[in-house]
């Protein structure tokens, strides 16, 4: 886990725990079921000054996040929200690495599968203020990271040609993180007595991008760096129930993280083109105000 990960991790725990952190707060846990992928390319030349070579990995990623929020007021129109989640039973699936020489042929040179499983977490904070009854703005900062391993691999093209090659010394990762400030606006429509519309919507223009690949095949380490966008919005249905200030809340969820533009360390003709992370589902999450 990253150490800047289990930094912001401690900030919702601190206030959870602390004397009189309860008062007048919101505390919300729940489960989010996604499906999703993680995708980066990055383009080189092989032969000569053009650009004439790629790579790209691809990990499918899905499974559960259990994720937490807690919001606490800070005058009449101002509060501190803190959410947090932990992808906690992703499921194996089946990724790929792909490689081109276009000088020679617009076909796959070098195809490959791998068995690949994920560990992600997210946090966010963020200061709000509300505008109107139903309508709240927010900033604040969203650091998102993944990890995916790469075990039991199996080569079907090699040079042009299909093959049946097992890899099965293969055990290597990758990891891509996301972070940066967000700017946002959360919009409630009360339908009924008991039933509340909610939709938000979350924004990053200009964020950092990382990523760092082991391939340990061929002792091959590798760093990427980069900006990026990342947009966050959900809709759902709140349902108020009794006691007064307990609900729940049942919705659709959808993440996207993508690169705008980045380079690898390995050399300065190679480019990072492509990085984009995807997470998307139905959430379920319960709601109490102390």
């Amino acid at each position: 886990m990253s150490k800047w990960y289990r930094f912001f991790l401690v900030i919702p725990l601190l206030l959870l725990t602390s004397p009189g952190a309860a008062k007048a707060a919101d505390v919300s846990v729940g489960v989010w079921r996604t499906e999703g992928s993680l995708l980066w390319r990055t383009v080189f030349p092989l032969h000569t000054h053009r650009i004439d070579g790629a790579s790209e990995l691809y990990y499918p990623q899905s499974g559960s996040y259990i994720v937490a929020s807690y919001e606490k007021p800070l005058s009449l129109k101002r509060s501190l929200f803190i959410e947090g989640g932990i992808l906690a039973d992703a499921t194996s699936n089946i990724g790929s690495d792909s490689d081109w020489d276009t000088s020679r042929s617009p076909a796959l040179w070098y195809y490959g599968q791998f068995k690949t499983k994920a560990k992600n977490y997210f946090i966010t904070v963020d200061l709000k203020r509300r505008a109107t009854p139903n309508t709240s703005f927010f900033y604040g900062y969203t650091y998102n990271t993944n990890y995916n391993s790469m075990t039991d691999g199996l080569y079907t093209i090699r040079d042009y040609t299909a093959v049946h090659t097992p890899l099965p010394n293969l055990n290597s990762y990758y990891t891509m993180s996301y972070q940066g400030p967000h700017v946002g606006v959360i919009h409630t429509i009360p339908l009924t007595n008991k039933i509340t519309a909610i939709g938000s919507l979350s924004y990053s223009p200009y964020g950092l991008a990382q990523g760092y690949g082991w391939w340990n095949l061929r002792d091959l380490e590798f760093h990427h760096t980069g900006t990026a966008q990342m947009l966050d919005t959900k809709i759902g249905l709140r349902f108020a129930l009794t006691p007064k200030d307990s609900s729940i809340t049942l919705g659709y969820r959808y993440q996207s993280f993508r690169l705008l533009k980045g380079r690898e360390d390995l050399s300065p003709d190679i480019s990072w083109t492509v990085a984009n992370h995807i997470q998307k589902g139905y959430y379920f999450a319960a709601e109490m105000k102390f």
